[in-house]
């Protein structure tokens, strides 16, 4: 396998920041598919997203503040019944 660095005009041009907010669980396969990462620090992500953790509140709506280097795909948190802010 070879490694190359990307030159500067490959490189990504613009950060996106977004909030999604809806209910528990969060869909996970929405931060490959997005290629999205929560703006907040990892463990604190990763413990509110796990299932084994039960501090959820039935019916209580989620926000999550967002980064990415292309734009959300709004149609597709819809479905999984997440707004896109």
């Amino acid at each position: 396998m070879i490694a190359t660095k990307l030159v500067a005009t490959d490189r990504p041009k613009e950060l996106y920041r977004y909030v999604v907010s809806g209910k528990y669980p969060f869909p996970l396969d929405m931060l490959r598919y997005d290629s999205c990462w929560p703006a907040r620090e990892a463990n604190e992500i990763a413990l509110s997203f796990d299932t084994r953790f039960r501090s959820f509140e039935p019916g209580k709506i989620y926000s999550v503040a967002m980064l990415s280097y292309s734009p959300p795909t709004i149609a597709r948190w819809h479905s999984f019944g997440y707004v896109v802010n």
